[in-house]
C-alpha cells in the first residue's frame, strides 16, 4: 500500500484508559510522525469516574504505550460502519457514538 491509496482493510476500534481519560483509537491504522515509531491518533471520549471537566483535544500516542493500557475492543458494530470504504470521519463518529452508549471500560 502506498501513501494516500485508498483503504483496503476495515477500521478496527478500541478504547484504552490514560490518565483518567477514555480515549478511542483506530487499531488499523497507523501514523509516522517524523519518525519510525508507529503512532496512533486518538480521541478523547469520557473520564473514567463521570467527573465533568475540560475535554482533551486529540493526541498521537506510540504504539507501544498504547499496548501497555487497558483496553477494550468496540466490536459491535456493524459491517456498514466500519468498512474500508466508509469515509473516515464516519467511521470514527459511529465507533465514538458506540463507545460512549456502552461505556466498554
Amino acid at each position: 500500500m502506498a501513501l494516500n491509496d485508498p483503504r483496503t482493510i476495515p477500521y478496527e476500534f478500541r478504547v484504552f484508559r490514560c490518565d483518567g481519560w477514555i480515549w478511542l483509537y483506530d487499531n488499523s491504522s497507523r501514523s509516522y510522525p517524523c519518525t519510525a515509531t508507529p503512532h496512533v491518533w486518538a480521541e478523547a471520549l469520557y473520564t473514567d469516574d463521570g467527573r465533568d471537566e475540560y475535554h482533551p483535544d486529540g493526541a498521537l500516542f506510540t504504539a507501544a504505550q498504547v499496548g501497555g493500557f487497558e483496553q477494550a475492543a468496540i466490536d459491535w458494530l456493524e459491517p456498514e460502519y466500519i468498512a474500508p470504504d466508509v469515509p473516515e470521519r464516519e467511521a470514527w463518529d459511529a465507533a465514538s457514538e458506540a463507545a460512549r452508549a456502552d461505556w466498554p471500560l
